[in-house]
């Protein structure tokens, strides 16, 4: 589990991934920050499994 100020970077860096994707002039450019601020998200949100609400699985009949 990372330490408190490796959390506190990913969150950082995926706030500004998004800003920089909001503020792209570019699609391309956007997508490439956008792409960029789920990954740092994830990152962060992995070392705190308990945050992450269960997915219920789908049964067919």
């Amino acid at each position: 589990m990372p330490d408190e100020s490796e959390t506190d970077y990913l969150l950082r860096r995926a706030r500004e991934e998004t800003y920089l994707a909001l503020t792209a002039g570019q699609p391309e450019v956007a997508s490439a920050h956008r792409g960029l601020s789920i990954q740092y998200s994830n990152r962060a949100r992995s070392a705190f499994p308990q945050l992450v609400p269960a997915i219920p699985s789908i049964t067919t009949t």
